[in-house]
């Protein structure tokens, strides 16, 4: 016997059939892959309203789907490479070693001793990481501080976004003002600029800026290609990744109009919130021309 449905199914099943025990000789109707499949699809769809009828929606309790009743996952941070899969959990535990280096010393020592079996993203984490303990030192740094940077240099092409404004950042932390080093990132930012968040164009060109890597051939090509990337990233950015963005265009004289009036939009947006040390800075960016001072809200303000 051939069932339409899991309902027909069940009307030609005689009760007596369920009491006897597995294995029975009685025959069971038959059905198709298909039919079985939307049966369980319903089953598994209103089995928690008939398990828990509090649950239905419209009865006054919360319903089963509704916002909050699972705990939300926090969105993951941008990756800092391309990779076809996930870490290996010893990389992220060099990671993590890494970030919690006390000081230099241990931070070069550990790296010297891991060094060979360091991923690209480990070698992103030890050169951010000595930016982060102590700034401007590119005058004490040890060998093994270049050989991460050679590696770098191999590696660049796979840094996703993230990893290449990280390490730009990172860089002008340190006053690393190397040409190779800033000359690939340059090159590398410009392939991929429109997947440049607000965070990656604020620390990329804040970073050029303050090692004025800007008249360069490599560095005209970046600041003339991020212009619009900034501009974009710009719309409902962090007022931190606004004011960088707009002192690193106003202080190489790379802004444009567009940019400027952008960049004043969104900082009325958030104007009641901001310190006067944020305004003055904010403000300062502003070109003094004929221009900014009479059309731009902010200048006013």
């Amino acid at each position: 016997m051939r069932c339409k449905s899991p309902m027909a199914q069940a009307q030609h099943v005689d009760a007596r059939d369920w009491s006897k025990p597995r294995g029975s000789l009685t025959p069971k109707p038959r059905c198709s892959a298909g039919e079985i499949s939307a049966g369980l699809f319903s089953m598994l769809l209103w089995a928690p309203f008939e398990a828990a009828p509090d649950l239905v929606p419209g009865n006054g309790k919360i319903s089963f789907y509704s916002p909050g009743y699972f705990p939300s996952a926090k969105p993951s941070a941008p990756p800092i490479y391309s990779t076809t899969g996930r870490r290996p959990k010893e990389a992220l535990e060099v990671d993590r070693q890494l970030r919690e280096a006390p000081n230099l010393q241990a931070l070069w020592r550990f790296v010297a001793q891991h060094l060979p079996h360091f991923d690209t993203g480990n070698l992103v984490v030890a050169f951010t990481s000595a930016a982060k303990i102590d700034e401007g030192a590119a005058e004490n740094l040890p060998e093994v501080f270049y050989e991460v940077v050679e590696r770098l240099l191999s590696s660049m092409d796979f840094l996703e976004p993230r990893g290449l404004s990280m390490l730009a950042y990172s860089a002008a932390k340190l006053l690393y003002g190397d040409h190779r080093l800033l000359s690939q990132l340059s090159a590398c930012s410009c392939r991929c600029c429109h997947r440049f968040g607000a965070t990656d164009v604020a620390k990329a060109t804040w970073a050029f800026a303050k090692l004025r890597f800007v008249e360069e051939e490599m560095a005209q090509e970046f600041w003339r290609q991020m212009v619009e990337p900034a501009t974009v990233a710009l719309r409902g950015a962090r007022f931190v990744d606004i004011s960088m963005i707009a002192w690193a265009f106003a202080s190489t004289n790379k802004a444009t109009d567009t940019l400027m009036e952008e960049v004043a939009r969104e900082t009325l947006q958030v104007l009641h919130e901001l310190p006067p040390r944020s305004l003055a800075g904010a403000a300062s960016t502003q070109r003094p021309t004929e221009q900014s001072i009479g059309e731009t809200p902010m200048v006013r303000h």
